[in-house]
């Protein structure tokens, strides 16, 4: 499977060093910038040593990691034994370590996620076309058809692949249109 570019759901900026990262639990990934999340499962980007190798409360991967495994420059993902380091097998047979444990909590994300029956039509609201390109790009469902459920005028818009293959949801905020 090619690896979808969750750094593109990471962000770079040094006044948010918590959504730097993207949160692997055993059950899930998830990466947001704040204004797009998508959560991915677990399973579908890691090989399962990986993932029983996790700790129960997950770890960080930093996005210049992300930007690595993407890449397709790494062999391998191994967690330290100590759990504080995530170590990337390069082609070249060196290892990259990265500190997994930032210190910083990982967002709460799941009460975004609204029931898809509480969906409503909208009018005048406004969505970034290249937030929901970065979005598709690391949901990796570029070449699909997305479904947007609304909520509300300031509530996040669930968004979700019209294909079954992945287990993938994103969410964008929108923008208000003034009138």
């Amino acid at each position: 499977m090619k690896f979808p570019k969750l750094y593109l759901a990471c962000s770079d900026d040094e006044y948010s060093p918590r959504f730097g990262y993207a949160f692997v639990t055993k059950e899930n990934t998830v990466a947001t910038t704040a204004h797009i999340l998508v959560k991915h499962k677990a399973s579908d980007l890691f090989k399962d040593d990986f993932i029983t190798s996790l700790p129960d409360n997950g770890i960080m991967i930093p996005i210049n990691a992300l930007r690595l495994i993407c890449r397709k420059s790494t062999t391998g993902l191994l967690l330290s034994d100590d759990k504080q380091y995530i170590e990337l097998m390069q082609k070249d047979g060196s290892v990259i370590r990265y500190n997994c444990q930032p210190g910083h909590e990982f967002p709460k994300y799941d009460h975004l996620f609204y029931k898809i029956e509480d969906c409503k039509p909208l009018s005048k609201i406004a969505v970034s076309a290249i937030k929901i390109y970065e979005l598709a790009q690391a949901m990796d469902v570029d070449d699909c058809v997305l479904r947007f459920h609304f909520y509300g005028p300031t509530k996040a818009i669930i968004v979700i692949p019209n294909r079954s293959d992945k287990d993938v949801i994103g969410l964008i905020m929108p923008c208000m249109i003034n009138e």
